[in-house]
């Protein structure tokens, strides 16, 4: 008699998937949330921009949609870099890695 081998696989992946999508979207409230705090202030025009969105399943976009906001986190030849979206985001993937490996 051969032994019986199952794969449960595809249903550790399908309970792991609301888990896993819970994770990621409340990483980019966390980034957005963030970004908000350490984006510098002159108008609050730039704080304002800042949102995240459901791109698709598992799938989160945080931008910042003032006109200027690329030259502010890079800086420009006459104004040094002032990063407010890159460190939030780092601090986002240190936290989502943690929450991802409580899931397995």
């Amino acid at each position: 008699m051969s032994p019986v081998i199952y794969n449960r696989l595809p249903a550790i992946a399908a309970s792991a998937r609301p888990l896993v999508d819970t994770a990621v979207a409340k990483t980019a409230a966390d980034v957005e949330a963030l970004a908000k705090t350490t984006a510098p202030i002159d108008t609050g025009n730039l704080r304002n921009s800042i949102a995240s969105d459901k791109v698709r399943d598992l799938t989160w976009r945080v931008t910042a949609n003032a006109d200027y906001a690329l030259y502010v986190e890079m800086g420009t030849r006459r104004m040094g870099a002032q990063p407010y979206l890159e460190p939030s985001l780092r601090a986002g993937m240190a936290s989502l890695t943690k929450a991802l490996g409580k899931i397995a």
